[in-house]
């Protein structure tokens, strides 16, 4: 933030707002992909139920082969083979455990394919619509900036997995990614060391931002409510819907949501010792009594916290390291406690943790 003038910093942090309220709106699954996936989740529920009835598994793989005809996947090798086993006069028991683990990675693949360039195709949407959001915050707002920050926002799916000015080999990896992006429009890349800065700075806060998600109050995209519980040791993660509870199956969906569940973050503090500078950033970790919580936190939500954190520039032309403090909420055993210090530790990639 040193090279930002402080007279910028309303307009930059309009800017900044304006792309946090757009930055996922291309992560929104189509209806055929919509209807793919609840295809495949109707499989699963019908196979995991145990129910091996002929006519509702023909009519499951119909509606699941239609599905997949509608996205292009018609020729997919996991929904073939899950017609095939389906569609078998006698399905061994070999077969049919297979089906779940079948039908689970091709909802997997279905949500990574609507979330794999969602970046930088909602940078392309705020171009797009670009007359349309600026008549919403305003004339003066610098549309190929907050597309910037939008198409940067994700290491996974930006092409940029890190971002900086002062490295000039991440400086030209960060421009090149921008540009690809404007040139898909016939757009040039302003040539402006202090754009580029501001650009590379408020990506960097907006990919922080976009991880502390606290797990304090979960809900699906309908505003139900999410909620795990342990039910004879072990944890399930369960939506509530009309008084009626459904257990999430899905097993990437559910891995993501508990490890959220786990995290409640708190205060961010900067603080500064001569040349040397500290951000420490508090996260109260619960439920890290059960096993399972805890290992989705360490190696889930924790270490895509430090992800963001090295491979964002919070402070051009700063020495600047990071601590984290990890409060564990409530009573547990030694053991459990030891092995949270021994997880957090392997992920933290020369970012300090403190257990506290």
């Amino acid at each position: 933030m040193a090279r930002i003038p402080r007279e910028d910093m309303r307009s930059l942090l309009k800017h900044l707002l304006t792309a946090a309220k757009l930055h996922d709106i291309c992560m929104a699954p189509t209806r055929q992909q919509i209807e793919l996936l609840s295809a495949t989740d109707e499989m699963y529920a019908l196979i995991v139920g145990g129910k091996r009835e002929p006519s509702a598994l023909r009519l499951g793989c119909r509606r699941l082969a239609d599905a997949a005809e509608g996205v292009g996947w018609a020729e997919d090798r996991g929904i073939k083979l899950i017609c095939t086993i389906c569609g078998m006069p006698v399905i061994s028991d070999e077969a049919w455990k297979r089906l779940p683990f079948e039908l689970a990675a091709e909802h997997d693949a279905v949500k990574q394919c609507v979330r794999k360039n969602h970046a930088p195709m909602g940078g392309l949407y705020v171009l797009d619509h670009a007359e349309r959001i600026q008549t919403v915050y305003g004339s003066d707002l610098d549309v190929k900036l907050v597309a910037t920050l939008v198409c940067l926002h994700s290491t996974s799916s930006s092409g940029c997995a890190a971002i900086g000015y002062d490295d000039s080999k991440l400086r030209q990896k960060t421009a090149a990614c921008i540009r690809d992006m404007l040139v898909q429009r016939e757009m040039e890349i302003p040539d402006d060391a202090a754009w580029l800065n501001k650009a590379v700075t408020l990506a960097s806060l907006l990919r922080l931002a976009d991880t502390r998600r606290s797990g304090t109050r979960l809900t699906a995209i309908d505003e139900a409510r999410l909620f795990y519980e342990t039910r004879d040791g072990k944890v399930e993660l369960f939506v509530e819907r009309n008084d009626m509870l459904q257990r999430i199956t899905d097993r990437s969906a559910r891995e993501i949501l508990l490890s959220e569940s786990c995290t409640e973050f708190g205060e961010v503090r900067l603080s500064n010792n001569s040349a040397e500078w500290e951000i420490t950033h508090r996260l109260r970790v619960r439920g890290w009594q059960q096993k399972e919580l805890r290992n989705l936190f360490c190696d889930q939500r924790l270490k895509s916290y430090i992800r963001e954190i090295v491979t964002a520039e919070l402070a051009p032309g700063r020495e600047l390291r990071h601590l984290l403090e990890l409060e564990l909420e409530g009573e547990g055993s030694p053991e459990a406690r030891e092995e949270v210090c021994r997880l957090a530790e392997k992920g933290m990639d020369g970012v300090k943790i403190r257990i506290i």
